[in-house]
């Protein structure tokens, strides 16, 4: 029992410190650089700002699902 009691406790540490490391970038409202890879592995270099636009995305073949925040927002194309 105080083996899952520890599990548990190195739970919650790991999810107080994401929501502390996150409250900090809201609160200062920095930008950052971030970097994501296609589908090919190819590097895409991005920077992160506060500001608010408009995407399209699009795919080929048409009709891949979307998801921004890990919330369905449809499929592919989508403005």
């Amino acid at each position: 029992m105080e083996k899952n009691n520890s599990k548990y406790f190195l739970v919650i540490v790991a999810i107080v410190a994401i929501v502390a490391v996150v409250a900090l970038f809201k609160m200062l409202g920095s930008s950052s650089s971030i970097s994501a890879q296609d589908v090919t592995g190819n590097a895409i270099a991005m920077n992160q700002t506060n500001t608010t636009g408009n995407m399209k995305i699009s795919s080929n073949p048409t009709g891949v699902n979307l998801y921004v925040d890990n919330v369905f927002q449809g499929a592919t194309p989508k403005t």
